[in-house]
């Protein structure tokens, strides 16, 4: 029996998005059209707004693609705290100073778990309110785990995004580049 390289498993994507409502819409949206374009998705939300996903759509919402996952991290707020959500600056603070550690147990987890249903992480998608309070963490929490991509989107890129992700859909199906 041959061990998979990386070249037999699927893209594997995870979608990291700021903990604001908006946001979390939208990076939905992309991981949908990555999803059809054949990567593997592990959607990554903080527990209160899995908890607020569920609730909204129901919990079966969130089953049935065997190649589209969601997971949580905690975002380090108090659970007594529902309102933050409209706090933004101390959302995105509390983004800073506690999702780096969960998110690199994740990644530890999703990448030691790596078998044909879940192939190792490729690509990591995250938006403007940065996971890392600093360059240099994020390449400490990368440069182990060898994704072979990393997209930061701004906001101001958002409107073109659909458009602008068809058209180089295939640099990142091609697994050399």
């Amino acid at each position: 029996m041959t061990s998979k390289t990386f070249a037999d498993h699927k893209p594997h994507v995870i979608c990291f998005p700021s903990p604001a409502q908006s946001h979390i819409k939208s990076m939905l949206k992309l991981a949908k059209l990555l999803y059809c374009k054949g990567f593997h998705v592990t959607f990554v939300n903080t527990e209160f707004n899995h908890r607020r996903l569920l609730k909204s759509r129901g919990s079966d919402s969130l089953k049935g693609l065997p190649d589209f996952r969601f997971e949580s991290i905690p975002d380090g707020l108090p659970p007594s705290d529902e309102n933050v959500t409209q706090d933004l600056p101390r959302l995105c603070e509390a983004a800073r100073n506690n999702f780096l550690a969960p998110f690199n147990d994740l990644l530890d987890k999703l990448n030691g778990t790596a078998s044909p249903d879940v192939p190792p992480v490729t690509c990591i998608v995250s938006d403007d309110c940065n996971l890392w309070k600093e360059e240099v963490e994020c390449l400490q929490c990368l440069i182990p785990r060898d994704p072979t991509r990393i997209a930061v989107l701004q906001k101001s890129s958002s409107l073109n995004l659909e458009w602008d992700f068809l058209k180089v859909a295939p640099i990142f199906m091609d697994n050399k580049t």
